[in-house]
């Protein structure tokens, strides 16, 4: 209310989560602070985090399917990092498993990324609150992983708030195909550092396909500086090929660098030799309502022996401070080595140079 985003009140409200009705493997009572170190969850196993209570920790599972963290309490971070600096461990990390939920808990004060199913399958993050302040406090990191269902969360994250990615952490098998992947009725907020739904860097892996994100609210996606930095990003900087990707019926409140950001690249993040393509991205009706009309940049990767060029990108319907956007000169959008973009069945083709 007062615009100082350093010190902000978040008031949120959550909808009640009961615990099993046959018993949980591990119970937190409200009123009660734990500090459990790191607590592994084995297959068919279960946290529960009642209200009222602070579990300081990290829970993960390994190679463990059927796991469950439900409950509104807190999972509190700030034990595994100095005041103001980044560090510690992944919050809640489950690697090489199958269904598996994480449902109505609050992550607090993560110095690196919170939630992260690595090398998962079946997947669903529903009603979960994230609140990270120090860089590298990722929201959810989505690694390496098939059928996963993101929903109804709140992540308010000092770098990229919702990430896909392909990549060795939790594990090297996370380095693996993304695909069937949903994220849906979120409301985010980007600080600084990263980007607010992003697809990368990391993407060591052949293939991230069938991606969709709808109806979300980004109410903040604050100023970076850097070469990422946006509210819709992509940005391949390995080998994959990332297609079939929707974003759609997206409200952005407060874009303060880049509205959409897609970039086929080499960076310090690389590792594979080759880069990858991006092709067949849609955004429909997009409507950014803030003061400020964030730029757009598309751009391709060309080397002597190498050619990447983002194509069959579409935008219909996206609207900045009430216009329609019709070409990439109204969306104030840098085109550079890419082609094939449509705005509202409009084709503006840029020919490929050789």
């Amino acid at each position: 209310m007062d615009n100082d985003l350093k010190r902000p009140l978040l008031i949120l409200s959550s909808c009640y989560v009961a615990p099993r009705s046959k018993g949980e493997t591990y119970y937190f009572r409200k009123g009660q602070i734990y500090n459990v170190g790191n607590l592994e969850l084995k297959s068919g196993e279960s946290a529960y985090l009642e209200e009222g209570c602070v579990v300081c920790g990290r829970i993960y599972s390994n190679m463990a399917d059927n796991v469950r963290v439900s409950g509104n309490g807190i999972l509190y971070g700030g034990v595994w990092h100095k005041p103001d600096e980044n560090g510690g461990r992944l919050m809640a990390s489950f690697y090489l498993g199958k269904h598996i939920l994480v449902e109505g808990i609050s992550v607090v004060d993560n110095g690196v990324w919170n939630v992260v199913p690595g090398a998962c399958r079946d997947v669903i993050i529903r009603d979960v609150n994230i609140m990270s302040r120090l860089v590298t406090g990722d929201g959810i990191d989505i690694v390496g992983c098939e059928e996963v269902l993101v929903e109804d969360c709140f992540i308010r994250a000092c770098d990229d708030c919702v990430c896909i990615k392909a990549c060795a952490l939790p594990g090297p098998a996370a380095c693996c195909n993304v695909r069937d992947i949903k994220v849906r009725r979120c409301v985010l907020w980007n600080a600084e550092p990263g980007n607010a739904l992003e697809i990368g860097y990391e993407l060591r892996c052949n293939e991230v396909s069938d991606v969709v994100f709808e109806d979300c609210d980004i109410i903040h996606c604050e100023y970076e500086g850097n070469q990422s930095g946006g509210v819709l990003t992509i940005h391949n900087a390995d080998r994959a090929k990332v297609h079939n990707v929707r974003y759609e019926n997206i409200r952005i409140e407060d874009a303060q660098e880049k509205l959409v950001d897609i970039k086929i690249l080499d960076c310090k993040y690389s590792l594979d030799r080759v880069r990858g393509d991006v092709e067949n991205i849609v955004f429909r009706n997009i409507d950014v309502t803030g003061p400020l009309f964030p730029v757009s940049i598309i751009r391709g990767f060309e080397m002597t022996n190498e050619m990447h060029r983002p194509r069959d990108i579409r935008f219909e319907n996206v609207t900045v401070q009430g216009r329609t956007m019709h070409s990439a000169n109204e969306m104030r959008m840098v085109v550079e080595l890419a082609h094939e973009l449509q705005f509202e069945g409009r084709v503006t083709l840029e020919k490929p140079e050789y």
